[in-house]
């Protein structure tokens, strides 16, 4: 009995060795890299479509920008143009409200507003994005001020089951790195807002933090080369750079493109 009991142990023992390494697996990205990066950009602003896109384009690589209702014609069919060479344009809301504390105008405070009234928003805020992209199956949404609340309460779970958006973005900081996959809400997927004049050397650290955990790491872009929030182009093209060299480390690819691939493996137990 003694060495049954022995025997059982050491057998429960590997078990859990075995299923502990399996764990920290974590997700097997595309082309072998060891790790995923996505590119976002928040508010549909015209530096976005003057810097951002330019500079994506040019080495190569697809963003994911969270539009509100664009101000003039050039910029719809900027946007347009964007969406055919594979950028991602998401949700944002119609009027981004944001919570008093943050100096909204009245009318527009997140306190004040009810479930219907923000879901009414991203339905109509879809339509929108229906005429400059018609292609895509389904959109994902960033959170207005990264904020998940109205009137008090998180609308995260009624975003979900009105199956008006697929996966949402919130905020966090440069230690908002994704590894386990196995608690990540979909609909409240950490990442790291990039603040004023973010330095290039800043922004590759991350991205090096995400490669040492075999993770995933969002960025939160808003101004580039100007606008609120601005990070100068030398220092968002470093980072571009630098992603483009190490693309055998990192997957980099759209907000949808990933959340989606991450779905699949969960799906398929290959976490």
């Amino acid at each position: 009995m003694k060495y049954l009991c022995i025997f059982i142990f050491s057998v429960c023992l590997c078990m859990n060795v075995c299923c502990s390494q399996q764990e920290k697996k974590g997700i097997r990205w595309p082309n072998g890299a060891k790790a995923a990066i996505c590119l976002t950009y928040d508010d549909a602003m015209t530096t976005h479509l003057e810097f951002g896109l330019p500079a994506l384009d040019s080495v190569g690589l697809k963003g994911t920008f969270f539009l509100n209702p664009t101000r003039s014609r050039d910029e719809i069919l900027g946007w347009m143009a964007a969406a055919e060479k594979g950028h991602e344009l998401g949700n944002h809301s119609v009027l981004h409200p944001c919570p008093k504390n943050m100096g909204w105008p009245d009318k527009l405070i997140t306190d004040d507003y009810t479930v219907k009234q923000i879901l009414n928003e991203v339905a109509v805020q879809n339509k929108f994005l229906e005429t400059l992209d018609a292609d895509k199956t389904f959109r994902t949404y960033a959170y207005p001020c990264s904020n998940t609340m109205v009137g008090g309460l998180s609308y995260s779970k009624a975003l979900k089951e009105s199956k008006l958006i697929r996966f949402a973005r919130t905020g966090g900081n440069e230690n908002s790195i994704i590894t386990d996959f196995d608690t990540l809400n979909y609909f409240e997927v950490p990442s790291y807002e990039v603040q004023e004049y973010t330095k290039g050397e800043a922004l590759i650290s991350y991205v090096k933090k995400v490669i040492d955990k075999k993770g995933f790491g969002v960025f939160m872009f808003h101004g580039i080369n100007g606008q609120w929030f601005n990070v100068p182009s030398k220092e968002h093209r470093m980072l571009l750079e630098y992603l483009q060299d190490h693309q055998k480390d990192v997957w980099v690819a759209t907000f949808a493109e990933i959340m989606t691939h991450i779905e699949s493996q969960s799906k398929k137990g290959l976490k």
